[in-house]
């Protein structure tokens, strides 16, 4: 199955702040996904990004909005998430 990985790197990458709405991937999950979905829109981040604490209520919604949608059948093939590259940072540097 072909994955359409999208990256959003900002500054360095992206922080976890407030609720959690989008998945975290680690290495098995990460893989799981790209295997499973047609679309996978991943947010790379980091605790200590400025501009990625900006941008994580936006991509919560949004992540939160798709996987529901997924989750009761009305859109298919598509998955939000995002990774830790301070917890993950191997997934990082592929």
């Amino acid at each position: 199955m072909i994955a359409l990985v999208l990256v959003l790197c900002l500054s360095a990458v992206a922080c976890s702040v407030g609720a959690d709405l989008s998945p975290h991937f680690d290495k098995h999950g990460l893989k799981v996904a790209r295997e499973s979905a047609d679309v996978l829109a991943v947010m790379f981040y980091a605790p200590w990004c400025g501009h990625s604490k900006k941008l994580l209520p936006s991509w919560d919604e949004t992540a939160s909005d798709i996987n529901k949608k997924v989750a009761e059948g009305a859109l298919s093939g598509m998955a939000f998430g995002k990774v830790d590259c301070v917890e993950e940072p191997s997934l990082y540097w592929k």
